[in-house]
């Protein structure tokens, strides 16, 4: 199989399920809702404090917006180990390198895209709250943190299909990697 023929394979596949497609609209949902709810109640009385960084706050909600980017880089991969179909596919595309390059290809490149329009609009939507406090993206840092948040979410995904391709489980992933990343938040101070 030619690698266009298998990278439109991994898109048909990971369309076709539903889960995956609720975890990419999971990320952005909730991370622009978050961003609203913190955003409307306590946006400018953060910013009175002495040392708020504005660039920093307007994007606490990728906190959680990255458990549904994890979540679809779970899913993305684990609907084939559920029940049997990794035999068929590895049949229509005998060589695992171009099969899981594909895969990983295709979830990095989703989650790269529904990270950017994340990042963009969680920022531009906390912005439009803060009133006089408010910074643009041509403020020093925040278009580089926007790009950067798009990016690490979608690194986000990958890191958690690449986990779930080495122990071919989704729910083994989703259980380590969770409470990983969130323990190692509290502990760091982030």
């Amino acid at each position: 199989m030619s690698t266009t023929a298998v990278l439109h394979s991994e898109w048909i596949k990971i369309k076709s399920v539903r889960a995956s497609a609720g975890s990419l609209v999971a990320v952005f949902a909730v991370t622009l809702a978050i961003t609203v709810l913190a955003y409307a109640t306590v946006g400018q009385a953060e910013a009175d404090n002495d040392g708020y960084d504005p660039v920093f706050g307007a994007f606490y909600a990728l906190n959680f917006g990255q458990l549904a980017a994890i979540s679809f880089g779970a899913t993305a991969l684990s609907s084939e180990y559920l029940n049997g179909a990794l035999r068929i596919s590895l049949s229509a595309v005998p060589r695992r390198g171009l099969f899981y390059s594909a895969k990983m290809a295709v979830v990095g490149g989703l989650a790269l895209a529904v990270g950017f329009a994340t990042s963009f609009a969680s920022f531009l939507t906390g912005q439009a709250f803060m009133g006089e406090y408010a910074i643009g993206l041509g403020d020093p840092g925040a278009l580089r943190a926007c790009v950067g948040s798009g990016i690490y979410l979608a690194l986000m995904a990958l890191l958690a299909a690449g986990l779930t391709a080495l122990l071919r489980s989704g729910v083994a992933v989703l259980s380590l990697l969770i409470p990983f990343i969130l323990i190692v938040s509290f502990v760091v101070g982030t």
